[in-house]
């Protein structure tokens, strides 16, 4: 009679576990995480002039987190492209010419705008095409 007892016993458990584990899943999936993605895609032409642009990339973003950003482009020249939080502090400058592709994937990024900066050393004509994606909450 035991033995039947802790057969019960251990199939009961077994089943309240699952139905625990059911339980959590389900509440996992049914939260409102309002995890956010925009994206935003600016195309440039670059000349023999420094040309400064900046990106609203969510207004409603409240706690941004991070980005991902690609920067894709040629130019006749060498210029340097840089891009940070406002246009006396920037985050990161690369010297660019010929064709060039530029990529940083999930950047720590506090902020729902961007900076970015083209200044021309030999270049007199170009493309930038800046595709740029925020994580953040609206929470």
């Amino acid at each position: 009679m035991n033995r039947n007892l802790l057969k019960i016993a251990g199939i009961v458990s077994a089943i309240v576990v699952v139905i625990m584990i059911g339980g959590f899943i389900y509440v996992l999936l049914s939260i409102d995480n309002s995890f956010w993605v925009t994206s935003r895609t600016i195309n440039m032409k670059l000349d023999d002039r420094a040309k400064e642009t900046f990106i609203v990339i969510d207004k409603q973003a409240i706690h941004p987190n991070s980005m991902e950003l690609r920067m894709t482009g040629s130019l006749n020249g060498q210029g340097i492209l840089k891009f940070g939080w406002s246009d006396s502090s920037y985050y990161r400058s690369d010297t660019i010419n010929g064709d060039f592709n530029i990529y940083f994937e999930r950047l720590d990024w506090y902020s729902d705008t961007c900076f970015f900066k083209f200044e021309p050393l030999s270049a007199t004509n170009g493309d930038l095409k800046i595709e740029c994606e925020i994580f953040s909450s609206r929470k």
